[in-house]
């Protein structure tokens, strides 16, 4: 959405600007989570009160969502509709051209292991939850 919306050439710094909030979001929350689970004691079922309140900045961010401006530009089409339009043998070939150049596989392979090591340790959290509440019906999902 925000390549659809910005000029190419404040792509980067759009892209940076995105990552690092989203990096710096999670930061916060783990910090007030943390903060919440330590040193506020006055709760007792702290757990509810981290669903809640995860609830309330979840139903903000879908708010803030509508206050967003329209796309100055066209989408990309989707993988789908190019199939649909010159075939799927076109599109395979049209994708391995582009992952053919070796930085651009080294780069992709960058991008899966890290992207993969950010969900593992994202997903962290219902270590969390188990150290709050061992008894806890929370699960291992």
């Amino acid at each position: 959405y925000a390549f659809m919306i910005f000029d190419e050439e404040h792509f980067q710094t759009v892209t940076s600007w995105i990552h690092g909030s989203y990096y710096l979001g999670y930061m916060f929350g783990c910090i007030m989570g943390a903060v919440i689970d330590d040193y506020l004691t006055v709760i007792s079922d702290r757990v509810t009160f981290l669903f809640y309140l995860s609830w309330g900045f979840t139903t903000i961010a879908l708010l803030c969502f509508f206050m967003l401006p329209k796309a100055r530009r066209e989408a990309p089409p989707s993988v789908v509709s190019m199939i649909r339009r010159v075939g799927i043998k076109t599109v395979l070939k049209d994708i391995k051209s582009s992952y053919s150049d070796p930085h651009v596989q080294i780069w992709s392979l960058w991008w899966l292991i890290v992207y993969g090591a950010s969900a593992i340790y994202v997903n962290y959290y219902q270590n969390q939850f188990s150290n709050i509440d061992p008894n806890g019906s929370f699960g291992y999902v």
